[in-house]
């Protein structure tokens, strides 16, 4: 990809974001209606939903999204407000409203709570470290 291709990519990718990021409250409120009743037709783990045919059923629902990610975010929120969203990456990967407290605890264990607890380890190490390396040394940054 060239510099101009790559500044072209990032220029787009902004909009986009500037785009979803002001979208209207009542805007974001369907988008989070329309994922939740393409997610009704995939309850279960077995029944997951790739990326790339959310933002295929996303479009077709008149919602402009070039990239995952948008759709990511919505999901995000959900979460945010409570709903038994699961997902896994990989080619086998997707989304689905979680089936079960089973399925439902499996999802928070392997996805959510055990690379929360890794960063956390990250962190700490971190700090610990940072203190060692840097002491009580005032930043040059504000």
């Amino acid at each position: 990809m060239s510099n101009k291709q790559i500044d072209t990519h990032t220029f787009n990718i902004g909009q986009e974001l500037h785009r979803l990021a002001s979208m209207p409250e009542k805007e974001s409120q369907k988008l989070e209606q329309a994922v939740l009743q393409v997610l009704l037709f995939h309850i279960g783990r077995k029944s997951a939903i790739s990326g790339a045919r959310m933002l295929f059923e996303l479009n077709g629902q008149g919602f402009d999204m070039k990239e995952t990610r948008y759709f990511r975010e919505v999901i995000n929120k959900l979460r945010k407000k409570g709903y038994p969203i699961g997902s896994t990456g990989g080619v086998k990967g997707g989304y689905w409203i979680c089936q079960n407290l089973a399925e439902l605890e499996e999802f928070l264990n392997k996805q959510l709570h055990g690379p929360a607890v890794d960063m956390l380890e990250q962190e700490t190490a971190i700090r610990k470290n940072g203190k060692r390396f840097y002491g009580s040394q005032m930043s040059f940054v504000n």
